[in-house]
C-alpha cells in the first residue's frame, strides 16, 4: 500500500534526524491510509503516533494542538481487536507531554509515572523510549521543587547515557563517535545547567556534572591533549609531522571564526575537512601504538586524591546554556574538598570580544615555548583568572584542565 511506503519512509527520515522530511510523509499518509484501510486499526494508529514523535522533537510545533491525534490513538490502541499495552503507553506518554506545554506539571508527572511502570514490563530499561520517560519524569520533578526525586531520574538517565557512550566508543568507527558526541553534548550541556539552577543546590548532582565534563574531554581528541603528547613521545618524524599540522589547522580555524569580517565560510569548511582526515589519522596511530582501553566511569575524586595540601587543580568547563550560547565556568578541587567548587566565569562572546582585539600575529605567535602571549592584558586576566583568585591563595601548585577557546591561551602569562 502507498499510505503505508510513505509512512515507513517518514520514520526512515525520522531515524535519521530529518524531522521535517519525516513530516511532509506522515501527512502524506494520512488520507491515503485513511481511504485504503480505513482509521480504526492498528496502522493508523501507529501512524498517529509517528506524528506525535516527529512533532514532539520539532521546537516549532505544539502538541497541543495534536491532541486529538493522542485521543484517537490511544482508543485504537485500548479496544479488544487492536488491544496493544506498549502503544497505549506511547499515547499517554505524549498526554503527558501536552500537559507540560499547558504547564500542568503534577498530571504529566502522575502520567509519566505510570509509563514508567507500565512500559518496564514489556521493554528493556535502555531502549529509547524508556529513559525519555525516565527524562521527562526527572524534568516534572525538578520544576515542581522535588529535587531529591529530580536527581534519582537524573542519574538514573546519566546512567543509561554513559551507557550508550560505552557502546558506540567500544564499537563503531570513528565518525560515528564523532557524530554521537554531538548528541551526547547536549545532555552533558543540560545537566551542567541543572547542577548551576540556585534552587537545586546538591553536591552530588555537581558531582555528577564534572565526572560527564571529565569523560567528554577525555572522548575529544581536540580537548584532550594527552593523545597528542604521548603520539610525539613516539619521536617518529612522520607522526611528528602530522600532528604538528593537525595543530596548525586548528589555529587557523580558531583565526577565521574570530574575524567575521573575513568570508571565511567556505575556507572553514575547507580546513574542517583537513582537520578530520587529520584526525581520524591521528587516532588511528594511536590506537595502534597505545593501550586505547577507555575509562567510562569517570569520578572528580581520582583527582582530588593525587593532591597534597598546597595544590588545586582547576577544570574549566564550556557548556550551552537554555539561550543555546556557550558558557565557561571552573570546578576548583582541593585535597580537602568534599564536592568541588564550582565557579562561573563568562559567556564564550564575551572571550571571543576579547580576543579579537588582537592582531593575527599576536593572536598565533603562541605556539611553542618561545612564543608570545596572546593573554597579557588585563581584559583576559579579569575574565578568566580573577574570579578564581580566592580558591588559589596561599597554594604551591595549581594544575588546570583548559577546554574550547582556553586551549589557545598561555596561562602563565596572565598578568593583572
Amino acid at each position: 500500500d502507498y499510505g503505508i511506503t510513505l509512512m515507513n519512509i517518514g520514520n526512515v527520515c525520522a531515524s535519521y534526524g530529518d524531522y521535517t522530511e519525516a513530516y511532509n510523509y506522515l501527512e502524506q499518509a494520512i488520507p491515503i491510509l485513511r481511504e485504503s484501510i480505513g482509521t480504526n486499526n492498528s496502522t493508523y494508529g501507529q501512524l498517529c503516533l509517528s506524528i506525535l514523535q516527529v512533532a514532539s522533537i520539532n521546537p516549532d510545533e505544539n502538541l497541543s494542538d495534536l491532541e486529538f491525534l493522542v485521543d484517537f490513538a490511544m482508543s485504537i490502541f485500548s479496544t479488544e481487536e487492536n488491544e496493544n499495552e506498549l502503544l497505549y503507553n506511547y499515547g499517554l506518554f505524549y498526554k503527558a507531554l501536552i500537559n507540560m506545554e499547558k504547564e500542568q506539571y503534577r498530571e504529566a508527572l502522575d502520567l509519566m509515572l505510570n509509563v514508567e511502570r507500565e512500559i518496564a514490563k514489556d521493554i528493556e530499561q535502555d531502549s529509547q523510549l524508556y529513559n525519555n520517560v525516565i527524562y521527562q519524569i526527572a524534568i516534572n520533578y525538578h520544576i515542581l521543587g522535588e529535587y531529591n526525586n529530580a536527581l534519582v531520574y537524573y542519574k538514573k538517565r546519566n546512567n543509561y547515557q554513559i551507557r550508550s557512550i560505552a557502546e558506540v566508543f567500544s564499537f563503531r568507527s570513528e565518525k560515528d563517535k564523532r557524530t554521537y558526541l554531538k548528541t551526547i553534548e547536549h545532555w552533558f550541556s543540560q545537566l551542567t545547567a541543572f547542577s548551576l539552577d540556585e534552587n537545586f543546590s546538591n553536591p552530588e548532582i555537581t558531582s555528577l556534572s564534572l565526572n560527564n565534563q571529565l569523560l567528554r574531554k577525555g572522548l575529544l581528541l581536540n580537548s584532550s591533549k594527552s593523545i597528542l603528547t604521548q603520539l610525539e613521545s613516539l619521536e617518529d618524524v612522520s607522526i611528528n609531522a602530522k600532528v604538528k599540522e593537525y595543530k596548525s589547522l586548528k589555529d587557523v580555524i580558531i583565526y577565521l571564526e574570530l574575524l567575521p569580517e573575513i568570508d571565511g565560510a567556505e575556507q572553514v569548511e575547507a580546513v574542517k575537512d583537513d582537520l578530520n582526515r587529520f584526525e581520524t589519522e591521528l587516532v588511528e596511530l594511536y590506537n595502534l601504538n597505545f593501550d586505547t582501553a577507555l575509562d567510562f566511569n569517570k569520578d572528580w575524586r581520582t583527582i582530588r586524591s593525587n593532591l597534597v595540601d598546597n595544590e588545586v587543580a582547576i577544570e574549566f568547563v564550556s557548556f550551552l546554556n537554555s539561550e543555546m550560547n556557550t558558557e565557561y565556568i571552573a570546578y576548583v578541587i582541593k585535597k580537602d574538598s568534599e564536592f568541588p567548587e564550582v565557579v562561573k566565569l563568562f559567556d564564550e562572546q564575551e572571550l571571543k570580544t576579547t580576543l579579537k582585539k588582537k592582531t593575527p600575529n599576536q593572536l598565533y605567535a603562541t605556539r611553542g615555548s618561545r612564543g608570545k602571549s596572546i593573554s597579557s592584558t588585563k581584559a583576559l586576566y579579569d575574565i578568566i583568572w580573577k574570579p578564581l583568585e580566592l580558591y588559589a591563595k596561599d597554594v604551591g601548585t595549581i594544575y588546570y584542565s583548559p577546554v574550547g577557546l582556553l586551549n589557545q591561551i598561555q596561562f602563565a602569562a596572565l598578568n593583572k
